[in-house]
């Protein structure tokens, strides 16, 4: 019995490990490293996964002991949960947008997006040649001023964004208070 359950520790540690990779909590940045630890994890998974497996199905066949079948099921919801993290792909599932807008800069192809969300949180993303970036916070919209409330946010995106914008859904766009930033293109509005 104890080596049954070193073998679902080592699928859920395994597993886990993988699907910590996708999980879009808190700031995060994703990149080949990431891409390099998730298949790392997956191939360690599934290796893990084909020997117990064979394991059983030659105890099953010479010695007759009952077939286990917890390591397919430990394997079958690891999946299901790693595809919905994928398809969400970093967006925060459990809460809706409520605007997606798009930064564009000449400085090192930088591009940014920022989403805000309908229970007042917001990300804002930075994406680089060979990585990006998304740092999350809470925002205010005062009539049409919106407060991004993230300490050092322009230093951390690289004075991709700031934390202080006039919505103008006439023109399209968020403008910076501060004049050396540049606008947000409103992409999307839901509300």
């Amino acid at each position: 019995m104890r080596y049954k359950i070193i073998q679902y520790g080592i699928l859920f540690i395994f597993g886990a490990s993988m699907l910590y990779q996708l999980i879009p909590l808190g700031d995060f940045c994703r990149g080949l490293p990431n891409g390099l630890t998730f298949l790392s994890f997956a191939v360690l998974l599934l290796f893990s996964f084909l020997t117990i497996v064979i394991n059983n199905v030659v105890k099953f066949i010479r010695h007759k002991q009952r077939f286990h079948v917890v390591p397919l099921v430990i394997v079958l919801v690891l999946g299901i949960i790693g595809y919905a993290l994928f398809k969400s792909n970093d967006k925060k599932f459990w809460t809706t947008k409520v605007l997606t807008g798009t930064i564009e800069s000449t400085k090192y192809s930088q591009k940014g997006s920022l989403t805000l969300y309908r229970n007042l949180s917001f990300s804002a993303t930075c994406l680089e040649l060979e990585y990006k970036c998304t740092f999350q916070g809470s925002y205010q919209l005062n009539g049409d001023t919106l407060k991004l409330k993230k300490n050092n946010l322009s230093e951390l995106t690289d004075t991709l964004f700031t934390t202080s914008y006039i919505l103008s859904k006439d023109s399209g766009a968020l403008t910076p208070i501060d004049g050396n930033f540049k606008k947000v293109l409103i992409r999307e509005i839901t509300e």
